[in-house]
């Protein structure tokens, strides 16, 4: 029960991410969102080609990685309040989640200036991606505990 409880939390918060991520880059008509970085930096790139239009086998990749990426990282915050980090609460989740945007900002920019890519990347991704963040571990403890209250009523037999 608890992998479900994961997957369904961990897929739950990716979906809003991505969504606000889509609708900021959509309404502002800047900026990338993080599934097509991940399409960037993980099938190899060169700098002539342009960003990833469409549902591109390139853009596919990245949506996977994102997904997997977002379930593993709610089994990381599990553990962590497992193991007595923080309670199980918005604050912790809160906390997690500044910790989780600062870290993915710090590796972003690690990562494109070693790969020498510029992707028109600025101050506005990385503030939205700190948001995103923050809400993804909201989203993830929220749905965490929905969805154990479901199951402890019994509306959901294993």
């Amino acid at each position: 029960m608890l992998f479900i409880k994961l997957i369904l939390s961990g897929l739950s918060a990716t979906i809003l991410m991505v969504l606000v991520q889509k609708l900021y880059v959509t309404v502002s008509q800047r900026g990338i969102t993080l599934t097509e970085l991940f399409s960037y930096l993980l099938i190899e790139t060169r700098k002539e080609e342009t960003r990833p239009t469409g549902m591109s086998y390139r853009l596919y990749i990245g949506f996977i990685v994102c997904y997997l990426l977002g379930v593993f990282f709610v089994g990381v915050y599990y553990l962590l309040w497992r193991l007595g980090v923080g309670r199980f609460d918005v604050i912790t989740a809160l906390l997690f989640g500044a910790a989780h945007g600062l870290a993915s900002i710090l590796l972003v920019r690690i990562t494109l200036k070693k790969h020498l890519i510029s992707l028109g990347i600025n101050a506005h991704f990385y503030l939205g991606l700190f948001f995103a963040h923050i809400m993804f571990s909201l989203t993830a403890i929220v749905t965490f505990n929905l969805v154990t209250q479901i199951m402890r009523v019994g509306e959901i037999q294993p």
